[in-house]
């Protein structure tokens, strides 16, 4: 039976981890925006013509895009570092092998969800 303190203990942890993570990432988009906005026409050209195709959507979508690809070649990689490998066989050698290949396998299901995220119009 699993304990109660030791759910709270681990929840704390998780909850800690994730905010953490969410204010570096805060962090790195801020730095991005910062940079982009010190772009005179960009910056220019989105407040005076934010209505337009060129600076209301393709300002958003370009970042989108950007990160899509960066996402794809992350779980690319990883599943090019477990693809052959066989966890029952590899308990040894790779730690952890199980975990990795669920990683791989949630990384390609949110690969397709941001997919269809940024296909489907609003």
């Amino acid at each position: 039976m699993v304990s109660e303190r030791g759910v709270r203990i681990a929840h704390s942890v998780l909850f800690t981890l994730t905010t953490l993570a969410a204010i570096i990432v805060l962090a790195i988009s801020a730095s991005l925006v910062a940079h982009y906005n010190s772009e005179v026409l960009l910056t220019v050209g989105f407040h005076v013509a934010g209505q337009t195709v060129v600076f209301g959507i393709l300002t958003h979508l370009i970042p989108v895009i950007i990160a899509f690809i960066l996402f794809i070649i992350g779980a690319s990689s990883l599943t090019a570092l477990t693809d052959k490998i066989d966890c029952s066989k590899a308990a040894d050698a790779f730690d952890r092998c199980n975990i990795v290949k669920g990683l791989v396998i949630i990384s390609w299901i949110d690969t397709k969800s941001n997919a269809m995220r940024v296909l489907t119009p609003y």
